[in-house]
C-alpha cells in the first residue's frame, strides 16, 4: 500500500462526514449513509467505512452532480467537493485527520539546461530535409520553428524537441528521425521522466477540464487545436501522478499507442480514485500520431468510461486487447 492508502485506510470517515452532513448510522456495520449535500437526497448517500467510498444513488440516477461529482467519489474527491479545495490541500487533511505525517515532496535535481552544443536550427534546415518532412507528415509542422536538428554527438542525427509544462520548458526530447536509431527517444540525464509529464503548448486551462494522455511530445501535439493534451515520456510511472494533479483535471482520456495496453490498466488503477478515466480504442500498431487529428477526435467521441474492474475486462473483449 502506497503512504495514501494507507492514510485513507485510517481515516476518521464517521467523524468527518457527520460534521458536514446529516449522518445515519446503522449500528456499525460495513456502511452508513446521509442525506447527500449535493442533491439533499435524504438517506441516498452510501458511505463505506472501510474503502471510504460515496454513493448517491440519486444523484447517479439524476445526474445532478457537475463537473465534480458524478454521484460517486472516493475520499480525495468527495473532500475536494465538500470543502471547495485543491487535491493538494484534499491529500493534506487527509493524513492530518488520519494522524499521520504527509510525505515530503521529492525535490527536482538541479541540472544543466539548455541544447545539445550540436544542434541546429530545424528552420534553417531545407524543406527537404528528412527531419522536417518527418514533422510535416506527422501532422506536427507547427514544431519547427522551435525545433533543432542535432548533427553530433550522442543526439547525432535526432530532432531536439524542448520540452514543456504548463508553458515553462524543461528540457527536450531528442527524436529519432529513422527507424534505425534505438531508441526512439532520448532525453538529458537532468530531466527526471518518471516524475514529470509534458503538456501540449498550447495548453489552456480555460478548456474543460480534461485532458488526452498520449506516450511522446509528437503524439501530443497531434491534439494541437482540439484539446489539451499530456505526454507521458513513454510508459505510464506512478511518480507523474503529483504533475497530472497540478494539471487540475477532472477527466483523462487514455490515448496511449495501441500495443500499451497494459500500462493503460496500470495507470488507470493508479488514478481511478483521482480522475475519471475514459479510454479509446486504438487500433494495434497506431498511435495519435499516425491516425492524425481528424482520428483522434474520432476516437474521442468513441472513448468509454472506466469504472470498475469489470468495465476494463469488456473493453478488452471488445478491441480485442490483451489483459496481463
Amino acid at each position: 500500500m502506497s503512504d495514501l492508502d494507507v492514510a485513507i485506510s485510517q481515516f476518521p470517515i464517521s467523524s468527518w462526514c457527520s460534521m458536514r452532513m446529516k449522518t445515519y448510522d446503522d449500528g456499525g456495520g460495513t456502511d452508513f449513509y446521509a442525506d447527500c449535500p449535493i442533491c439533499n437526497g435524504r438517506r441516498k448517500l452510501g458511505i463505506s467505512r472501510i474503502t471510504k467510498v460515496f454513493h448517491c444513488f440519486k444523484c447517479m440516477e439524476g445526474g445532478h452532480g457537475g463537473d465534480l461529482w458524478t454521484g460517486a467519489a472516493s475520499l480525495p474527491r468527495m473532500i475536494r467537493v465538500l470543502e471547495g479545495c485543491s487535491w493538494r490541500q484534499a491529500f493534506k487533511m487527509i493524513y492530518e485527520l488520519a494522524g499521520l505525517p504527509e510525505p515530503a515532496p521529492r525535490k527536482r535535481k538541479p541540472g544543466p539546461r539548455g541544447l545539445p552544443k550540436d544542434a541546429i536550427p530545424l528552420s534553417d534546415c531545407q524543406d527537404d530535409e528528412r527531419a522536417v518532412v518527418m514533422l510535416r507528415e506527422r501532422h506536427c509542422g507547427h514544431l519547427r520553428d522551435s525545433s533543432h536538428l542535432c548533427i553530433g554527438g550522442r543526439f547525432n542525427e535526432r530532432i531536439i524537441l524542448p520540452t514543456y509544462f504548463l508553458g515553462e520548458e524543461t528540457g527536450f526530447e531528442a527524436k529519432a528521425t529513422s527507424k534505425s536509431q534505438s531508441p526512439p527517444s532520448l532525453f538529458p540525464e537532468w530531466l527526471e521522466t518518471d516524475e514529470t509529464v509534458y503538456t501540449i503548448r498550447s495548453w489552456d486551462a480555460s478548456r474543460p477540464k480534461f485532458a488526452a494522455l498520449t506516450e511522446s511530445v509528437l503524439d501530443c501535439e497531434t491534439f494541437h487545436g482540439i484539446c489539451n493534451a499530456v505526454g507521458l515520456y513513454g510508459k505510464f510511472k506512478e511518480g507523474q501522478v503529483t504533475s497530472l494533479l497540478d494539471l487540475d483535471l477532472t477527466d483523462l482520456y487514455w490515448f496511449l499507442d495501441g500495443d500499451a495496453w497494459t500500462s493503460v490498466l496500470r495507470g488507470i488503477k493508479k488514478t481511478r480514485s483521482l480522475f475519471r478515466s475514459f479510454v479509446v480504442p486504438m487500433p494495434t500498431d497506431e498511435d495519435p500520431n499516425s491516425i492524425g487529428p481528424q482520428g483522434c477526435r474520432d476516437l474521442l467521441e468513441k472513448a468509454r468510461e472506466i469504472k470498475t474492474d469489470w468495465d476494463v475486462m469488456e473493453c478488452a473483449v471488445a478491441w480485442g486487447k490483451p489483459l496481463k
